[in-house]
């Protein structure tokens, strides 16, 4: 089959164009910016390094044995698989609840419960960006939004920008929110593998590919009432790709899925996605899985919004997250969108 990388104008059309409420689906470098954020494979792998010296230093050794030769998410699975063995689940929510402690501002006070405020996050302009757009888009974008991730920045985000948002955080089978639980101005987050806090997290292959029914149904509802659009998110075998893979063979599934990848080379895009592009293959050929390259996911979707307020007076706001809380930012972008003064 030949394979076609649609561009990033014809992502901006594609995303307003449809009629149907628009979710989303962001995984782990909506996390993180330059550095900054929530670390990533290689500052984790520290990190658990550092919690088994401090637990069990002795066994230090046989973890970098079954260490050797791995690199990114290889290494990132086999890490946490040999920590839940001989440290135990709390082990691995430990090092999860570190890691995403990084997010938060050197001088942001001590956090005794929840999540705090979004003031004292450094929130990445991709997740910045979805923030906006859920609170300051229109009612077709309210999501929900599912995560891979554990952090709450996304919530964090809306919140900034003024929107409200709910979470729905999963680590074994259940259900989405069905549409008599929705509630209007409401965006919910749904963490699809646990969150950061006063929860377990998944993380090894036979976590992430464990049967959970009743939310594979779930998404597979929500996947032919909604368009989705990915975006930061690899792909990789989960409840999610299984349930997306399992409505590829239903050709009468009115499935509308926008996938985002950063390369903008098709044959680049094929090699990494390989698995994943023949999976959906059918959904391409029916033109419901469309394939987009070249897109930043901590650009997007303020260009989406930008693109949608540019073509809707109504909900014309500012152009970007302003860094002070409850401000807006005014700049050339903002007053060139403006209606002219009579």
């Amino acid at each position: 089959m030949a394979f076609e990388l649609l561009t990033k104008e014809e992502l901006l059309t594609a995303a307003i164009a449809t009629k149907r409420p628009v979710a989303f689906l962001v995984g782990s470098p909506l996390s993180v910016e330059n550095g900054i954020g929530v670390p990533g494979v290689t500052e984790i792998l520290a990190l658990v390094r550092a919690e088994i010296h401090d637990r069990a230093n002795f066994a230090l050794h046989r973890f970098e044995a079954a260490m050797a030769g791995k690199t990114g998410g290889d290494a990132y699975q086999e890490a946490m698989k040999w920590l839940g063995k001989n440290a135990g689940q709390d082990a691995i929510n430990d090092v999860i609840k570190k890691s995403v402690l990084n997010a938060r501002k050197a001088a942001a006070p001590a956090l005794p419960s929840g999540d705090g405020e979004p003031v004292d996050w450094n929130i990445p302009a991709g997740t910045a960006g979805l923030g906006e757009m859920v609170a300051g888009g229109n009612d077709r974008f309210l999501g929900p939004v599912l995560t891979t991730n554990f952090d709450p920045l996304i919530s964090l985000a809306v919140r900034r920008a003024g929107g409200r948002s709910g979470r729905r955080v999963l680590t074994a089978d259940g259900t989405l929110a069905g549409a008599a639980e929705d509630e209007p101005g409401i965006c919910t987050v749904v963490h699809l593998h646990g969150f950061w806090r006063d929860s377990d997290t998944l993380h090894t292959q036979a976590q992430l590919t464990n049967p959970r029914l009743k939310l594979t149904k779930s998404l597979q509802r929500l996947l032919q009432r909604r368009t989705l659009v990915v975006a930061a998110y690899g792909g990789w075998d989960d409840v999610f790709t299984q349930a997306l893979v399992e409505l590829m063979n239903d050709e009468q599934a009115p499935l509308d899925v926008i996938w985002c990848f950063y390369e903008d080379d098709p044959d680049k895009v094929k090699a990494k996605n390989g698995k994943l592009l023949a999976a959906v293959e059918p959904a391409i050929v029916m033109n419901r899985f469309r394939a987009f390259g070249g897109i930043d996911c901590h650009s997007i979707f303020g260009e989406i919004l930008s693109t949608l307020r540019g073509m809707s007076p109504a909900v014309v706001g500012p152009s970007l997250v302003s860094p002070l809380a409850g401000w807006e930012l005014i700049d050339a972008a903002y007053l060139g969108r403006l209606s002219p003064l009579r």
